[in-house]
């Protein structure tokens, strides 16, 4: 079942939003309008920030040695650049490039090209936005085929790719996040940071490990993630928890393991209940999906795939997080209508809401229009 598509007109209905069944989907209903209610200035907000994942594109798409979906990303990053309450923060969640490969040189040119577009003025204006930019590697970047069969069982570590993903991208790591105390070189892509009270901890759901004959995928270091939760929440400095990886852990209305969802997840997910996490942010599935799996509340699931990649999304966009001063936490996703081809120019298409909701940590009482 799809998100549901809402909008409102006043702050004041967001106290109205949608009641959950165990373990299912918000519901959707087309927004009447292109605005928020949070209106065109989010009234009292302490601090914005914003996430998407799953740009790549397939073989054959690609027209730009990055093998991005370059119109779509130009799009994002030039409406996010525009947001009249610009976010702090964009976190990328994975799968930036086409890759799957133990060549060397192929994701080093890839990653290569995705920089210099970035850094390139001419093409977004994200460029000289001053938002902090942090970017998560995906299976795409940390992974490969080994025998280009079905992609959910045919991917496995590659060990070469985190020296060349920190090559290119330690740049888009923040220099103050607290890392783990692992001189392995596979444990630098998880780390933690604080912004304006608001604790992040960034996983690489694609580790490379040694399980197995091949390795599996995933094996994050749970022990750091499950103390950094506990530490944060603890925290007279840390008001709210995110935890944000590619992959996520629970998909259309059932918690996954193995390609599809989180290795980790089994271990994780109950730390994240007991930690009060406000949300699991990721990507991988190219669609977006907004979950709070637990019958009785707690933990949100957000999966944010819908940034480029050809799939199930309807739209392609990114969601945005306001932290407001009495304390809520607000969600408002956007996004352009999908074209045809997947990565036709994006420029002419209208930016809309597509879903909006106050995380309560508590069982959401709101009640969606039909």
């Amino acid at each position: 079942m799809k998100p549901c598509l809402y909008s409102t007109v006043t702050l004041l209905i967001l106290a109205c939003l949608a009641c959950k069944k165990d373990a299912e989907e918000v519901p959707v209903a087309t927004p009447t309008t292109n605005q928020s209610v949070l209106g065109n200035q989010a009234p009292d907000t302490l601090f914005t920030f914003a996430f998407v994942g799953c740009n790549r594109v397939s073989d054959g798409d690609h027209s730009n040695h990055s093998t991005a979906n370059v119109n779509v990303l130009r799009r994002i990053f030039n409406d996010i650049s525009e947001e009249s309450t610009q976010p702090k923060t964009f976190f990328f969640l994975g799968d930036i490039v086409r890759s799957l490969s133990r060549n060397p040189s192929t994701m080093d040119n890839q990653l290569s090209a995705w920089v210099g577009m970035y850094n390139d003025p001419n093409y977004s204006k994200i460029t000289n936005s001053g938002i902090e930019m942090v970017v998560v590697p995906g299976n795409h970047e940390m992974l490969y085929y080994k025998d280009r069969g079905d992609p959910d069982q045919d991917e496995w570590p590659w060990y070469g790719a985190s020296k060349i993903w920190l090559k290119h991208m330690s740049r888009f790591m923040p220099s103050d996040r607290d890392t783990i105390a692992d001189t392995s070189i596979v444990q630098k892509m998880t780390f933690s940071l604080i912004r304006n009270r608001v604790g992040f901890i960034i996983m690489n759901t694609d580790t490379y490990n040694s399980h197995g004959s091949h390795g599996e995928e995933g094996r994050t270091n749970t022990d750091w993630v499950a103390a950094k939760i506990k530490e944060y929440q603890s925290s007279s400095e840390v008001d709210h928890v995110f935890v944000l990886g590619h992959k996520p852990y629970y998909v259309d209305d059932q918690f996954k393991t193995g390609h599809k969802g989180f290795a980790d997840g089994p271990v994780l997910w109950p730390e994240m209940q007991s930690g009060h996490v406000v949300a699991f942010l990721a990507a991988h599935k190219h669609d977006y999906q907004r979950w709070q799996p637990e019958s009785s509340g707690g933990t949100y699931q957000i999966v944010a795939g819908h940034g480029g990649s050809s799939g199930a999304a309807e739209f392609f966009g990114y969601t945005l997080i306001y932290i407001l001063s009495d304390n809520t936490v607000h969600l408002v996703t956007k996004g352009v209508k999908k074209g045809s081809p997947f990565t036709e120019d994006m420029s002419a298409h209208e930016n809309k809401v597509r879903d909006e909701a106050v995380l309560t940590w508590e069982k959401n009482k709101n009640t969606y229009p039909n």
